[in-house]
């Protein structure tokens, strides 16, 4: 049997070979990978710089505007009531006859009605069946402040009968109820 002779060189070569074969399967893939990342990632974070540089020098009217939609917003959550509120519109309809000299003989509410979607929220109509007595032109003003009330109030039903001088009224004076 013949003695392999391998000198201290030839095992450095070898060995340094290994590990740079090792590296170009297993460490350039990785590093590869993690550049395309990286690059990508570059990519996205330069098109917000951008965006965020066209967008810089309106960025006070975006305070205003956002203050002016809060308020909006704010006025017009207030005009609707939850579910559990509903006695809320009841009461407010009935003092506020008495404000306007319209004698209320019934108020009684209707079976909730359809839901309709707007951009501040999902709503029901509740249907309010008023039966009263008043004057035209206090029955105009009442409905008048109700239109500009805290609350939302639609009218869909009104029958008006002289009975000199007041006057029978029949009406369904829907408010919205917000959707829980």
């Amino acid at each position: 049997m013949q003695k392999i002779n391998i000198d201290k060189q030839t095992v450095i070569f070898s060995v340094f070979v290994f590990f740079l074969i090792m590296g170009l399967f297993f460490l350039f893939p990785w590093s590869i990978k993690k550049i395309i990342l990286i690059s990508r990632d570059t990519v996205a974070i330069s098109k917000q710089i951008d965006a965020a540089k066209k967008e810089w020098p309106n960025k006070d009217n975006y305070l205003k505007n956002k203050d002016a939609l809060r308020e909006k917003i704010s006025k017009a959550d207030i005009k609707f009531v939850n579910s559990q509120q509903e006695s809320k519109l009841f009461s407010f309809i009935s003092a506020s006859s008495k404000e306007f000299g319209v004698e209320i003989q019934s108020l009684s509410p209707g079976k909730v009605e359809e839901s309709i979607s707007t951009e501040f929220g999902h709503f029901n109509y509740l249907p309010i069946v008023i039966k009263a007595k008043s004057r035209f032109h206090s029955l105009v003003a009442f409905l008048n402040y109700l239109q500009n009330s805290q609350y939302f109030f639609d009218l869909k039903k009104l029958n008006i009968k002289s009975d000199y001088p007041y006057n029978s009224i029949d009406m369904i004076l829907c408010g919205l109820v917000k959707k829980e």
